[in-house]
């Protein structure tokens, strides 16, 4: 990507851009991200909160990374931050649910 500043601003390195109706092809989870999770595990929290999920398999990384470090019990909160993930929202919702054995879906009003 090439972006050029407009205004008499900075553009500095290692931060977010929103690219409206792009789909990006990055994993849900850095490093970093990785290595919070780690900790967070460790410190026995009881939820976390994942950004920009997109997609199903986003919330199953995460749920594979906690599991595989003593954190099959935490809730994940997905946070649905672009269309990507608004259109696959039903499969985001079953995917970040803890509990299998619930159903939970959200009522839909029709306008008309």
């Amino acid at each position: 990507m090439i972006c050029k500043v407009l205004n008499n601003g900075d553009l500095g390195e290692n931060k977010g851009v929103n690219l409206p109706g792009v789909s990006i092809a990055l994993p849900a989870l850095a490093e970093k991200d990785k290595q919070d999770l780690i900790f967070g595990c460790e410190q026995g929290v009881d939820f976390v909160a994942a950004s920009f999920i997109r997609k199903r398999s986003d919330v199953v990384e995460i749920r594979e990374h906690l599991k595989a470090h003593g954190g099959e019990n935490i809730q994940i909160i997905s946070k649905i931050e672009n269309q990507e993930g608004l259109n696959n929202f039903d499969e985001i919702l079953e995917a970040s649910r803890r509990h299998h054995g619930c159903a939970w879906r959200p009522g839909r009003r029709n306008p008309g």
